[in-house]
């Protein structure tokens, strides 16, 4: 907390800064052919809210999924899988445990774990190819691997190695 403090009361304070218990949030930097320096750069900004939203999403989602909150997952499985009620619930906790494993893997390692998410965020989108009713969510998954895929080649920029 002494170094959100610091931030603050150099008028420098970001809400990743105040919020983050990561490190890399907390070293504004200005990217220029390798050598980082000064203030953060709108790239290296574009990272940070890429890395904290597919760190902290899977983690919430997951949690959402493997306690059986949020909304009715089992209403989101395709029929062509032709599971009962215990099956899809089993499937979906197993997804959540997943989907938690998948955020923290995102935080440890941003480059690989955000192509781990484009991965997930792909079979996702086949289920909803194949469930009816669900085509907006097809699209939603869709997008949401790409921005999975820019978090990826921004972080072989800014953070690539393991944080």
């Amino acid at each position: 907390m002494a170094g959100v403090a610091r931030l603050c009361a150099a008028g420098r304070w970001t809400i990743m800064a105040v919020m983050s218990p990561v490190e890399i949030f907390r070293t504004p930097r200005k990217h220029e052919g390798g050598i980082t320096t000064g203030s953060a750069d709108s790239s290296y900004r574009a990272f940070e809210a890429l890395y904290a939203t597919y760190v902290a999403m899977p983690i919430i989602v997951g949690l959402g999924m493997a306690l059986g909150a949020l909304v009715n997952w089992q209403s989101y499985l395709a029929p062509a899988l032709g599971l009962g009620h215990a099956g899809a619930t089993a499937l979906v906790r197993v997804a959540g445990l997943l989907e938690i494993a998948l955020g923290a893997f995102v935080a440890v390692n941003p480059r690989v774990g955000a192509q781990t998410a484009a991965a997930w965020l792909w079979v996702g989108a086949l289920n909803f190819l194949i469930t009816p009713g669900h085509k907006g969510l097809l699209i939603c998954l869709l997008t949401l691997s790409a921005g999975a895929s820019a978090l990826a080649q921004l972080a072989e920029e800014f953070g690539g190695r393991s944080l």
